[in-house]
């Protein structure tokens, strides 16, 4: 006698929490064979459910993200479904997002192949941008309806959350009008960085990085931002932006790493490891800014995408938009 699981049907809903009890059985080929397949499919069963109540979980987290917008919104959270979390982010950009769909292209191709349809990276008159927020939804929204599919556009004003918080608030009062777009909610920040090992004479990296799907109505963001904004380019300690960011879900990618100045002696991949390992999740891996710069932001773009790859770091990618060009050439 062999001690055999019962054969059950494994994806029956009254089995969630029901409890196998081994029963002894006459050992033979025929009984083996459904009891190991009984016991895969049970596996594969489990799996499944682990797999769901995961996602479950993360969208259940970028839902509490639109219901807290939504109560300074004054609108629901199913208002608000175009406004990306940061875990749908996260997920799009490792598993849907390519380099073709953040690039216009050679001779705009894949702008009018409706293939570039995520813009990351741009700024409204909030900050030094030249179009209102409302211009940077509605172009974006005619964008999307052009190539009939979603975009993806993300507001990153310089030192301010402002732009962001009056586009929720337009989306929200208007959620129809807006539902082929995804609204990521963000901010550009300059920043400093010093290695540990440094000395009292060497110069600090310098950098600017983007943060995303952070809540534009946080108190304790808005206070940070608040006392830094005076002066735009003033450059914050990296460690003293993670301590603020860090309290909150998000990404945290560097903007356009070919403008990194480094001092000598210092190498690109050691700033990378402490960008990282500040809290650093993402690097704006594709980026084409100009026809003028498009060479060296192709060449930038490979760089920055072998670090992000080698690190295990999510690839974002934006045009750095000031004027009236989220989804077309300057």
């Amino acid at each position: 006698m062999k001690v055999l699981f019962n054969s059950i049907n494994p994806y029956h809903k009254n089995n969630e929490s029901k409890i196998i009890k081994p029963a002894c059985v006459p050992a033979n080929e025929s009984c083996l064979t459904d009891s190991v397949s009984s016991l895969k499919a049970l596996a594969n069963y489990n799996l499944s459910t682990i797999s769901f109540k995961s996602r479950n979980k993360e969208f259940q987290a970028d839902n509490e993200y639109r219901r807290e917008l939504a109560k300074h919104a004054n609108c629901s959270a199913q208002d608000l479904k175009s406004v990306v979390g940061s875990n749908e982010l996260k997920k799009v950009l490792r598993d849907k997002l390519t380099q073709e769909n953040f690039m216009p292209g050679e001779d705009d191709i894949n702008i009018k192949k409706g293939i570039f349809k995520a813009n990351l990276h741009n700024h409204t008159i909030y900050s030094d941008g030249e179009m209102t927020v409302q211009e940077l939804l509605d172009r974006a929204c005619n964008y999307a309806s052009k190539i009939k599919s979603n975009v993806y556009v993300a507001l990153t004003d310089h030192n301010t959350l402002k732009g962001s918080q009056e586009a929720i608030k337009i989306i929200g009062q208007n959620p129809e009008k807006y539902e082929n777009i995804k609204f990521v909610s963000g901010v550009e920040l300059l920043a400093k960085y010093r290695w540990p090992d440094h000395n009292p004479d060497e110069p600090p990296a310098n950098l600017e990085m983007l943060a995303y799907c952070i809540n534009p109505f946080d108190e304790k963001i808005n206070d940070f931002l608040e006392k830094n904004k005076k002066d735009k380019h003033t450059k914050t300690a990296l460690e003293e932006i993670f301590e603020v960011l860090n309290s909150v879900p998000g990404i945290y990618s560097l903007a356009h790493p070919g403008r990194v100045t480094l001092p000598k002696n210092r190498e690109m991949e050691s700033f990378m490891e402490g960008f990282k390992n500040n809290g650093g999740n993402a690097i704006e891996a594709y980026y084409s800014y100009s026809e003028s710069t498009e060479k060296s932001d192709e060449n930038y773009s490979r760089i920055a995408k072998d670090y992000a790859e080698k690190m295990g770091m999510l690839k974002t990618g934006g045009r750095d938009s000031h004027r009236h060009t989220i989804f077309h050439r300057d």
